[in-house]
């Protein structure tokens, strides 16, 4: 008897019409790689025009750089105007043309000038490696944070210290070293901000009766 082999049939796809829109395509970061779509549309810039960051206030938008990086043309305090990229006046990187670095480094001497050394200072609180107690219970133990990016930037945000009687301190006590968050207070200002505390005095007995 002859064998005959049975024929299936194949399935036939189905085609199915998405709208273009819906895809999201990823993009290409500058170091070569893939990052999510972020939803802008082609060709969309920040318009910053108007902000502050620091000592410098965004004029116009310059077109960009090599690399691709937005630049914006910002008039500072000085007077003078200067070309900066829109990311390092966004980090805080930038904040004036380069005159504060120099009103310090005139007036005070930068590194050995009261301002700076509250910088370092702040910085070495807040370092979650250092192995001091006492920065540790107060400070870095507690989450508190250092978040100038540079000295520059630091200067910006908090001026030069008004008096040899005031000293760096934070506005809300559980907040960062971050901009708004900081001022030059004195010894009685820092006293009135302090964290309350809640133990009772050895000498206080309450009575249940």
């Amino acid at each position: 008897m002859r064998r005959t082999r049975a024929i299936i049939p194949k399935p036939r796809a189905r085609k199915v019409s998405v709208p273009t829109a819906a895809i999201k395509f990823p993009t290409i970061n500058m170091k070569g790689g893939l990052r999510a779509n972020s939803g802008r549309k082609p060709g969309f810039w920040e318009n910053i025009a108007g902000q502050r960051f620091g000592r410098l206030v965004a004029l116009r938008r310059v077109g960009t750089n090599r690399t691709g990086m937005t630049q914006w043309e910002c008039f500072c305090d000085c007077g003078h105007t200067t070309i900066v990229l829109k990311a390092a006046l966004k980090n805080g990187h930038t904040a004036s043309c380069g005159c504060l670095h120099q009103e310090v480094i005139r007036k005070h001497g930068a590194y050995r000038s009261p301002e700076y050394q509250a910088y370092l200072r702040a910085k070495q609180r807040c370092n979650p490696h250092s192995n001091n107690p006492k920065y540790r219970k107060h400070w870095s133990g507690r989450g508190i944070r250092f978040r100038f990016s540079t000295f520059e930037c630091f200067l910006a945000e908090i001026g030069l210290r008004p008096g040899p009687g005031y000293s760096l301190d934070r506005i809300n006590n559980d907040g960062h070293y971050e901009p708004g968050n900081v001022r030059w207070a004195t010894v009685l200002e820092q006293r009135h901000n302090r964290r309350p505390s809640w133990r009772i005095p050895n000498s206080i007995q309450l009575s249940l009766f």
